[in-house]
């Protein structure tokens, strides 16, 4: 139903749009703020992009087919879907007297993985936008997911017409036709958007999905991403979509593979592996599909690895 109206999806890219960038509201009786004002201000609305982010990925999700859908997301030759495709891989704005302290705890994955950042005064908005992070990941896997399914649609769509239109002799004028209503695929989709930033914040987030679970403040175990409990299913779930997200990035966008294979080489190297990524999702159904993207993420990696040394 959500996709009979075109008005939501525009709705959900606009919250986005906005709340991804750090915006002042709330004002003090002398028409000040203070600098606790903007920190609240700013968590309110990290609440509220989160929730966004997984509100879309729950409309995506179980779409396969849907006419409504592919009419939205293809309007203007597919311009929605191309700019909230760089909306999302966006990282979220923080005050910025609080800049420091997230690159400093959330773009180091042993210090994230720690735990320490959870006895910050800070550490409220810490978890926040490493719950938008996770929020991020669950969309674009939802996204991607997308992206192909117009793609190989289409392709047999236009395969099946063009058979017929062969029987009817009218192959010129549907090639003409399908030209213009191909979709681009994921490669041309984010052959302009900046990643890198994104893949700083997801990276780590990655790489602390992987290590052993550590026992946080309230006594119960924590993966340590996102300073709550995140065990079993859907550790393995989330663990699947940072993978599988990664991977497309790495395939189709060159910028990824360059910086990954720069900046990450031997983490990636080290920690994604089958045996660490095994014992992880254990014997759960998405256990094949999982270390099926582990391997092609290692071969992705390898092998511009081994251009630069030639």
């Amino acid at each position: 139903m959500v996709w009979r109206d075109p008005d939501v999806f525009e709705a959900l890219r606009g919250y986005i749009r906005k709340y991804m960038k750090a915006t002042t509201t709330t004002t003090t009786t002398t028409g000040t703020n203070t600098q606790e004002d903007q920190l609240q201000d700013r968590q309110d609305q990290l609440e509220v992009l989160a929730t966004t982010l997984e509100t879309l990925a729950v409309c995506l999700r179980g779409t396969q087919r849907c006419q409504y859908k592919m009419k939205v997301l293809s309007h203007n030759k597919y311009e929605g879907l191309c700019q909230l495709l760089s909306e999302v891989l966006r990282t979220p704005e923080v005050p910025p007297s609080y800049k420091l302290t997230c690159e400093r705890w959330l773009t180091d994955f042993r210090e994230l993985s720690s735990l320490v950042w959870e006895n910050l005064p800070e550490c409220e908005l810490l978890k926040l936008v490493q719950e938008v992070i996770h929020a991020t990941t669950s969309a674009l896997y939802e996204l991607i997911a997308c992206v192909n399914e117009m793609t190989w649609t289409t392709t047999e769509s236009q395969q099946h017409q063009q058979h017929q239109q062969q029987q009817h002799r009218q192959r010129q004028h549907y090639y003409l036709h399908t030209q213009e209503s191909s979709p681009p695929n994921l490669t041309v989709f984010l052959q302009h958007v900046s990643v890198e930033g994104w893949l700083t914040y997801s990276v780590p987030q990655l790489l602390t999905l992987l290590q052993p679970e550590r026992t946080n403040n309230s006594g119960g175990s924590s993966s340590g991403s996102g300073g709550s409990e995140i065990q079993g299913g859907q550790r393995a779930s989330l663990l699947h979509q940072y993978l599988s997200v990664l991977s497309a990035l790495l395939q189709h966008s060159p910028r990824a593979l360059q910086y990954c294979a720069t900046v990450y080489a031997e983490e990636l190297r080290y920690y994604v592996q089958e045996t660490v990524v095994g014992s992880v999702v254990g014997n759960c159904p998405l256990r094949p599909h999982t270390l099926a993207v582990v391997r092609h993420v290692a071969q992705l990696v390898r092998s511009n690895n081994d251009l630069r040394t030639r």
